[in-house]
């Protein structure tokens, strides 16, 4: 990101990333996500966390925390996708 808004995950009390079993069995691993748009494509993972808005509470919701973009770049982005 090139901006001032950020997310920190491990500020939250009540992240979760959505976890699947890995391909060997083994342990569970974060869900990663692409998203392809008519232009451009981003590509993260699945989590889920709780927001407050005010007085308005939403717990777990689901979102996209996007590691990587590949979006027009005369436009403001700021990571999280979903909400």
């Amino acid at each position: 990101c090139h901006n001032d808004r950020y997310f920190l995950a491990n500020e939250s009390s009540t992240f979760a990333p959505e976890l699947v079993p890995s391909a060997s069995g083994g342990r569970h691993s974060p869900r990663a996500v692409t998203v392809s748009y008519g232009s451009g494509q981003i590509m993260g993972y699945a989590v889920q966390d709780t927001f407050e808005f005010g007085s308005i509470r939403v717990n777990n919701q689901s979102f996209i925390i996007v590691e990587e973009a590949n979006l027009p770049a005369r436009r403001s982005w700021d990571g999280i996708c979903g909400l």
